[in-house]
Formats: C-alpha cells, sequence, structure tokens
C-alpha cells in the first residue's frame, strides 16, 4: 500500500474542535499526520499522529537551511505560503513515505482511502488543488516544481522574503505550475465539501464548482462524512472524503467527551449528538434565522482595509476596490 503522511505545522491554541479532527485521523490508520506544534494541551493523540513539540522559530530556521536565505515568517498565518515547499523543508521527516500532503485542521475527515484509490495515486504526481488539502508525490521533481518558470506564478524567492500572503498553496498560485508541467499527473477533482464562509447555512464555496447549491447538514459515522440536502420531497445523502469548516466558530455540544465520540452531527454552527436525520426532521437542524454577522464582519473589514492598508496580513493579490484606492492614494506595491 502507498504510504502518505501529511504535515501540519500549527502555533498557538488548536481549536476547539481539534479533538474531533484527531479521531478523524485516528479512524485512517494507514495514513500518518505529522504535527508540529507549540501547543503542550493534553491531546489524546492516536498513534498516526506524530506530535513534535517545536517553536515557529525553528521552523523559519528549517526554511532558511532549506533555501539559504533570510525568511519572512513573524506570523504563523505565513505558513499557508510554505504548504507547497514542506517536501523539501521537512524532506527527513517525509524519507519512508511516497506521497506527502499539506492540510487545515478546521475540517473533519471521512474515510480518504475511499477516495484516494491505489490506482489514483499510481497515475498522478499531485492530486488536489486546494490549501486545505492537496497530496504530491514524494519525488525531487515534484518537491522541487518552484523551480519551473511561469509567468503567472510569483517567484519562490519573494514567497519566501516579503511579509504578505501570497496564496501560494491555491490553484490561482502553484496550481498553475502543474497545470503547465505535469499537465496529465494533476488530479483536481473535488472530493471534499468546502463550507463557503458568508453563509450561515451549510453551502458550497465557489471550488467546488458545479455543486448544488442546497443546504446541507453532516453527519460523522464511525469514520465516514455524509452530506444531506433535501430537495423536493426526498432526502439526498452523498459521502466526502472531508467537510472544510472554514473560519467557522463550532460549538462542541456532544454528550460525550470528544476523545470518546466517534458519531455525531455538524449542523450550522456546532457539533451535536447523533440522530437520524429524515426529510421530515431536516429542518429542524437548519438555523431559524439566516442572518449571518460573519458575512458583514468580512466585508467591512476587506472594505477598512482596502481604505488603510491596515490588515496585520497583507494580501499579495489586490482586488478591485484595493487597486483603485491605491491608484486615489498612490500607494504602490509592497514588491
Amino acid at each position: 500500500m502507498t504510504k502518505i503522511a501529511f504535515v501540519l505545522p500549527y502555533f498557538g491554541k488548536f481549536g476547539n474542535y481539534f479533538q474531533l479532527w484527531l479521531n478523524s485521523c485516528k479512524n485512517n490508520p494507514t495514513i500518518d499526520w505529522i504535527v508540529l506544534t507549540d501547543d503542550h494541551t493534553d491531546f489524546v493523540y492516536p498513534e498516526n499522529v506524530k506530535v513534535n513539540y517545536v517553536t515557529l522559530d525553528y521552523v523559519r530556521e528549517r526554511i532558511e537551511r532549506a533555501f539559504g536565505m533570510p525568511v519572512s515568517l513573524e506570523d504563523p498565518y505565513r505558513l499557508c505560503n510554505f504548504k507547497p515547499l514542506y517536501g523539501v523543508i521537512f524532506d527527513n521527516l517525509l524519507e519512508k513515505y511516497d506521497f506527502w500532503g499539506y492540510c487545515d485542521c478546521d475540517l473533519i475527515w471521512g474515510d480518504i482511502r475511499s477516495f484516494v484509490t491505489e490506482d489514483l495515486l499510481k497515475k498522478n504526481d499531485k492530486i488536489f488543488q486546494w490549501g486545505h488539502c492537496c497530496l504530491m508525490r514524494n519525488e525531487k521533481r515534484v518537491n522541487e516544481f518552484f523551480k519551473l518558470p511561469h509567468p503567472d506564478v510569483v517567484d519562490v524567492a519573494k514567497v519566501l522574503k516579503y511579509p504578505l500572503s501570497f496564496a501560494y498553496d491555491e490553484a490561482s498560485q502553484c496550481g498553475k505550475i502543474f497545470d503547465m508541467y505535469f499537465t496529465t499527473t494533476y488530479c483536481k477533482d473535488v472530493y471534499n465539501y468546502d463550507v463557503f464562509v458568508p453563509s450561515l447555512p451549510f453551502k458550497p464555496a465557489p471550488s467546488m464548482v458545479g455543486a448544488s447549491c442546497e443546504k446541507t447538514i453532516f453527519s460523522y459515522i464511525d469514520g465516514r462524512i455524509y452530506g444531506m440536502t433535501k430537495k423536493e420531497s426526498e432526502l439526498f445523502t452523498k459521502e466526502y472524503m472531508y467537510v472544510h469548516l472554514q473560519k467557522r466558530k463550532m460549538k462542541v455540544l456532544v454528550a460525550k467527551s470528544q476523545s470518546e465520540c466517534d458519531r455525531y452531527l455538524i449542523v450550522p454552527n456546532k457539533f451535536i449528538d447523533y440522530q437520524d436525520v429524515t426529510f421530515e426532521n431536516f429542518s429542524s437542524f437548519l438555523p431559524k434565522c439566516n442572518f449571518y454577522l460573519l458575512k458583514y464582519k468580512l466585508f467591512f473589514e476587506y472594505y477598512l482595509d482596502s481604505v488603510f492598508d491596515n490588515k496585520k496580513t497583507k494580501s499579495y493579490v489586490r482586488g478591485k476596490m484595493k487597486r483603485m484606492f491605491d491608484r486615489l492614494l498612490g500607494r504602490k506595491p509592497d514588491c
């Protein structure tokens, strides 16, 4: 069986449902996770999750040794830029694996091997295209993809040097290099459910091209994730590789301790005890009101940042509104 490991450097306190994330890793025993963190909370780590207690400075030093240049890494969020480079940065930790991956922990895994089959691994060098989960073949030609030129991709030296968010781990950056040079061995299929951030009900994000926009709730049952949607007179169920709950402040309202919880429902915006979901009771799990403060908070923050350019983690890619104010106020790009 092809050996797979995900690498997750994370600094600061893990989220309030991190133990549920760990449980979902445990239910994928043929895959390993390598966690580097400074959070010493007494979580129940399963055998296939290897925790290394290190500092952000330690990771920065590893990156500087790997690339032979000073690196800007004052804020842990900047690690998003470096995710596709982990095959080089953490090469000694990944020696025994055929594939390595990067991922987030604001998600719950389903049965990964049901989707990432041996056939899929055999045919592809990179699997998936978004920053919350990607897999890459552990070979030098793949790990050093960043050496291949592309006119629309930021040079890796700039990514390492400047304190900006380049979204280098996403399809719009590193993905373009794989599109050009690994065209036939780059799998961009979507097996996950990515929840749309500004919507209180669970609806698909734009990354889920062609997905139904119906409201969805999820059940986690013995290591598998199922999404349920109500259409006309039927309740439809679909299995997913994972559900991504980006920027969601989730309440954990399960009766069991998180470390013992193997069945539950994921509804907006909480984890609750498992119960059967039927066509008749489906609507009772949805929010009574669809007003979502986060939606307006995100817009307000973007508007303020466009005017004052004051966001702590600045984005390299400027939107239309930001570019308009850049021109009006005579601001120049930071790099």
